[in-house]
């Protein structure tokens, strides 16, 4: 009896798993959970599903190539429409104002009327007083574009108005905290050292017509307005940023 109560304490002390693991190391693996899910190859996307990728795609490149060749033929436009209109301003900037309204009604109506609920719900329920602001800077550099760009350039206005890019990085540093790294400081600077180097000849040997005196001077200082254009939009799309970052689901 003293042999078996003896070979019954053994067993009882004895600890079959703590054996047994350290011989097995790091050969024993953790069970699969599904392994007859776990052993197929991966499924593939449907035809649909692929099908309606390679459309978004192409919805994307269309909608990108209007968007460039809508901008071109806007830039172009206006340039003409404030050479012909170079003694009217005012009315000028009003008239692309008017324009621009039925456009976003009609854009606007169609969204609230086809929309989905949460999307109705949040751009009823969208402060007014936030689009007040918004129209208030678009509308002073809609103001400053239509007097500056009357004696500006078409080249030059092209190149001006890419001096909003170091302006937005300016006002993102200041009001969103933004960081940019040395690159975008880089491509920033290229742009201002371009619309320097692009005034340079008008103030050195401007092409001045007949009957006009200090003509280098008044195109540096036409160009300044429209140049001065850029800080609301700059402004404008900083608090667009803050303002609508709350409502992912405005339309």
């Amino acid at each position: 009896s003293a042999l078996v109560e003896t070979a019954d304490e053994g067993t009882e002390d004895f600890d079959s798993d703590s054996a047994v693991l350290p011989l097995l190391g790091e050969f024993r693996k953790p069970p699969l959970d599904h392994p007859s899910k776990s052993l197929l190859p991966p499924s593939r996307p449907s035809s649909r599903a692929q099908t309606s990728t390679r459309w978004d795609h192409l919805v994307l490149y269309v909608v990108a190539t209007m968007l460039v060749l809508w901008g071109t033929a806007n830039r172009v436009l206006f340039k003409k429409v404030t050479d012909s209109m170079g003694n009217y301003p005012w009315f000028a900037g009003e008239t692309i104002v008017f324009g621009v309204v039925p456009v976003f009604a009609v854009a606007s109506w169609f969204s609230l009327r086809f929309g989905d609920d949460a999307t109705r719900t949040a751009t009823l329920a969208f402060p007014r007083h936030k689009f007040a602001v918004m129209g208030i800077l678009d509308s002073i550099a809609n103001l400053l574009s239509v007097f500056g760009g009357d004696h500006t350039p078409g080249p030059l206005q092209t190149l001006l108005s890419q001096g909003v890019i170091p302006l937005t990085m300016v006002t993102a540093i200041i009001f969103l905290r933004t960081r940019y790294n040395s690159k975008h400081f880089w491509g920033a600077g290229i742009i201002l050292i371009g619309i320097v180097v692009s005034l340079i000849p008008d103030l050195v040997e401007p092409k001045q017509p007949v009957g006009v005196v200090n003509y280098g001077a008044a195109v540096v200082a036409w160009a300044t307005i429209f140049f001065c254009g850029n800080i609301p939009i700059a402004l404008s799309t900083t608090y667009k940023e803050v303002a609508l970052k709350r409502h992912q689901s405005l339309d």
